[in-house]
């Protein structure tokens, strides 16, 4: 019978189970329900029962819910690597770890987690749980005060291994920690000292008193004590508002008085101080000091010393930013470009009506003359978006109108580079980043789209952070010519959402962590080009699979094929894919992009992938839709391959395979065969001659640079191609003024008005007898040495 109850029950709870998952969609709720089947069955079960019962709930939970509840459920996984030893812990790098992974889906590496209350760190650490709401806790009662200190004994205990007749208290000095009485005290000062020097909390700050404002009499205790609120119970004088008083009142007057006065003594030391500002934050306790020499020596040797203490704690000490050290370079170069900023009433200079302006011995005193001011404002607002930015911050000191209309001309600006037309400046200039700083103040919260690519900048390393904070809406990012810190993604993944391109360059140490939250926050991602770093490749498993368009990786010498391939095989809808020179790249990525990446429209493979095989290029035989293919600098591209691919790849019109030196006339001809080919490209090839490529026909754009081809395969090519646009033979030895004869012949008769650009430097007799640019050649003909832009 009893076993009878015990079945019936089972099948209750597996049916009520299979009801509830497979129609829940809310992964909050999935996950506080899966929790609690854990706990009832670990409440429920008796001493004799099995261990694995605890789990034969959530057992059912994974069988019976829909795979997307469960994918909900997973992404709130968290695993975490622990040690007690802080020290050996931070030496790890997460990314470097293995994945794990739970009904193929990747659980993230995390530092702490969070649970039931409860926040465990990886270093055993438990400052979150003892400090959390200290300063609050100031009536607390004996009774209780003495239950924390034994608990924080016995921790202690456990951790030395020590008897409990042993005195405690040496051991709290090797740890560094205070009693709990004096902890609380120490965080009750802290958190006045806050809310007295910046006036936040409002509420808290209203209810303090210095005994100044409430005594007129000359005594000789300090001015900035506290008056203490008369109290006749307990109760109220364990409160926040007198028990913090009295320890203000307790602390030595130098504590109290902290300012920068100490500031300025503590650093005078080191040479002049011209300035000193102090700070303080709301937020926290780190509370900081603005310290400016008279001599940059001497703020050098403050940072480099290194062991500044102002009451016996440690300061640590940082170089500001750029834009906020008056006296630097970037400061006089933007002085210099654009004036003050248009802050006119700083310097002393009157801010001018449109009719004063008009009417003053700066213009002349016919307001019919000044025919620009009859114009209203939409009107000039339209006007001031065709000048370049110089110009636009200059004409704010005009007058009062038109800087108004400038401001709101800004509106309109959605795209921002460094380019001298953007800025109105001259080709020697750069622009450093205190003065991009300045323009983004005016126009970042407009901007969509911002490209920073020109190599020959003067842009420091927090520009990143200044685009994060200041342009919140923009979708297209190119950083490519700045060098980015782990620091800088992380300021920008904080406020920009809506990134839908992203191209980087240089990095300054792995950041996968930061760049995996990036791509997790922005969902709409479509375009990612990578340059010259050294990522992991984990990343990239955070990219949205059903937005992905295009992935460039160029140069990545850490990107791992295990986490590139695991990546690509989600991405499905991807259409661009560019690997170059990424030397860990094997057969997996490969296999991955033949089997699951269907939908790719153009491929480009760069440098030689020393862990591949040459069997592994017939993968790529599979991408039926693929029209632009190029492959350079690979000696795994053999005829073979090739045969295959026109076979499978009918759609091709675009094949690059400059320098695969182990193509011969074999493979040429098979792509002759391509019914819809308009480009290709073969230069620095070795084995290629005029047999292959006399099956060639119907180019738009032929490439043959240092090859052996003469002139009977290319004029053969230049008659049987009308559309020919582009033909460069640079380099060719075999080819002579036979060729030339030829094209004039040919362009002479065109009636398509198509223009033939030959680039024939280099070659066996027409640059040597001639010189290009005296030629007379057909108006539909046209002759370059080495580029289209050298003639």
């Amino acid at each position: 019978m009893r076993n009878h109850v015990q079945s019936l029950v089972r099948e209750a709870k597996k049916t009520y189970y299979i009801s509830i998952f497979s129609q829940e969609d809310n992964a909050a709720v999935i996950w506080s329900k899966l929790r609690h089947l854990v706990q009832v069955a670990q409440d429920g079960d008796s001493e004799t029962s099995q261990p694995d019962r605890i789990f034969d709930d959530g057992k059912l939970y994974f069988t019976y819910a829909t795979p997307k509840i469960i994918a909900k459920a997973l992404a709130r996984i968290k695993s975490n690597a622990v040690g007690s030893d802080a020290q050996y812990i931070n030496t790890i790098e997460l990314d470097s770890l293995p994945n794990v992974i739970v009904n193929e889906a990747v659980v993230q590496f995390t530092s702490d987690v969070k649970y039931l209350g409860v926040r465990v760190t990886n270093t055993l650490a438990w400052e979150k749980q003892l400090d959390y709401c200290c300063a609050a806790y100031t009536d607390m009662t004996e009774e209780q005060n003495l239950r924390l200190y034994r608990a924080m004994n016995a921790c202690i205990r456990f951790v030395f291994e020590t008897r409990r007749d042993e005195h405690i208290t040496p051991y709290y000095q090797k740890l560094g920690w205070l009693k709990v009485a004096a902890r609380r005290s120490y965080f009750v000062g802290c958190q006045l000292y806050s809310i007295i020097f910046s006036h936040q909390l409002g509420i808290l700050y209203d209810g303090l008193t210095f005994r100044s404002a409430v005594s007129s009499r000359s005594t000789r205790a300090a001015d900035d004590l506290l008056s203490l609120p008369p109290c006749r119970t307990e109760f109220y004088r364990r409160s926040f508002k007198f028990s913090a008083a009295k320890l203000w009142n307790d602390l030595p007057p130098d504590i109290r008085g902290t300012n920068k006065n100490y500031i300025r003594t503590c650093f005078s030391t080191y040479g002049h101080v011209h300035a000193c500002r102090f700070v303080y934050r709301n937020q926290g306790f780190n509370n900081c000091a603005f310290v400016t020499f008279t001599k940059a020596a001497d703020a050098a040797t403050a940072m480099r010393d290194g062991s500044i203490t102002l009451h016996d704690r440690h300061l640590t000490v940082r170089p500001a930013y750029s834009w906020y050290q008056p006296d630097s370079t970037e400061q006089t170069f933007m002085y210099a470009m654009v004036g003050n900023d248009g802050d006119s009433t700083e310097t002393g200079e009157t801010q001018l009506s449109t009719e004063q302006y008009v009417h003053n011995d700066r213009l002349p005193n016919d307001t019919e003359n000044v025919s620009i001011h009859m114009l209203n404002d939409h009107c000039l607002k339209h006007i001031f978006q065709f000048l370049p930015i110089v110009d636009r911050v200059r004409i704010e000191i005009v007058c009062k109108r038109w800087r108004r209309v400038v401001k709101n001309s800004w509106h309109t600006t959605k795209t921002l580079d460094l380019s001298p037309s953007t800025w109105g400046i001259a080709y020697t200039h750069t622009i450093p980043t205190v003065v991009l700083r300045k323009i983004l103040l005016k126009c970042g919260k407009f901007l969509t789209r911002i490209n920073l690519n020109d190599p020959n900048n003067s842009l420091s390393e927090d520009t990143l952070t200044v685009i994060g904070q200041l342009c919140p809406n923009l979708r297209n990012i190119d950083v490519t010519a700045l060098t980015v810190s782990a620091s800088e993604i992380r300021a920008l993944g904080k406020r920009c959402r809506n990134i839908t391109e992203l191209r980087l360059g240089t990095l300054t140490s792995k950041c996968d962590s930061e760049l995996k939250r990036l791509f997790a926050l922005n969902e709409n991602f479509r375009y990612l080009a990578i340059t010259g770093n050294f990522i992991s490749g984990k990343c990239l498993l955070f990219l949205p699979a059903q937005t992905m368009r295009t992935i460039i990786l160029d140069r990545c010498y850490c990107l791992g094929d295990a986490h590139l391939s695991t990546a690509l095989k989600n991405l499905e809808n991807l259409k661009h894919l560019a690997i170059s020179k990424c030397a860990r790249i094997a057969e997996g990525t490969f296999q991955v992009v033949g089997q699951h990446c269907k939908t790719l429209t153009t491929l480009e493979l760069n440098g030689n992938f020393p862990l591949a095989q040459t069997t592994d290029m017939s993968h790529l035989n599979h991408l039926v839709d693929l029209q632009v293919l190029k492959i350079t600098h690979n000696p795994k591209v053999s005829d073979h391959f090739l045969i295959g691919l026109v076979q499978h790849c009918q759609q091709l019109t675009n094949v690059d395979i400059t320098g695969c030196h182990y193509v011969t006339n074999v493979g040429l001809t098979a792509l002759a065969s391509l019914a819809r080919l308009d480009k290709l490209v073969v230069s620095y090839t070795r084995l290629l001659t005029d047999d292959g490529l006399e099956n060639v026909r119907g180019l738009k754009e032929f490439e043959c640079r240092r090859c052996l081809f003469s002139d009977r395969a290319v004029t053969t090519l230049i008659r049987s191609s009308p559309e020919l646009r582009l033909l460069d033979f640079f380099g060719c030895k075999n080819i002579t003024d036979s060729t030339l004869e030829v094209a004039k012949d040919v362009c002479s008769g065109r009636t398509n008005n198509v223009t033939l650009n030959m680039i024939c430097g280099g070659t066996g007799g027409i640059l040597a007898k001639k010189k290009i640019g005296r030629e007379k050649v057909p108006t539909l003909l046209n002759l370059y040495s080495n580029s289209l832009y050298a003639k």
